[in-house]
């Protein structure tokens, strides 16, 4: 069995700075410290990160509550284009060897990329799919029958669990 974890990246400015360089806000980081408790409970083994300001500050309070070594980590460009094909490309490229994977990225291709693993996705997760991710979003996929990434294709996953952090 294999999982695929997916994490949209917390709250970010809005300014006249370039997209890429785009950083969290205060309420981005706290949106991702209670997403990164959420993922204590699986044992990452390979992520997949954006190479934008947001989506590795995202990765690195992750990792910092986590316990995840740099080495884990593959930053990839193609995540930035927000292509589920790019992406779907990238999750069969994932070494056998790793069970559970993470991909901190964007909206909409990490919410279409759940959909077309979970073809009953808009289904079951109707309420919680309507608006796109939200920031800080975990969504866990779990392919049963997958023993190799090359596997994971459209229509072989079910969304296990969904994760929208709350804060006061």
């Amino acid at each position: 069995m294999k999982q695929l974890i997916l994490i949209r990246h917390g709250d970010a400015l809005r300014s006249t700075m370039t997209d890429i360089d785009r950083t969290l806000t205060l309420l981005g980081e706290k949106q991702v410290a209670i997403s990164a408790q959420y993922l204590k409970s699986y044992n990452i083994e390979h992520i997949l990160c954006s190479p934008t300001k947001r989506t590795k500050q995202t990765l690195k309070i992750i990792q910092d509550n986590n316990g995840l070594s740099d080495n884990i980590v593959e930053f990839c460009n193609g995540i930035y284009s927000n292509s589920v094909e790019v992406l779907l490309s990238l999750v069969k490229h994932i070494s056998n060897d790793n069970k559970t994977a993470l991909i901190v990225g964007h909206n909409p291709s990490l919410l279409e990329l759940a959909i077309m693993y979970d073809i009953e996705a808009e289904n079951r997760w109707q309420n919680e799919l309507s608006c796109g991710l939200k920031t800080a979003e975990v969504v866990v996929l779990e392919f049963a029958d997958a023993e190799d990434w090359s596997n994971v294709v459209s229509g072989t996953g079910k969304i296990k669990d969904m994760f929208v952090p709350s804060w006061s």
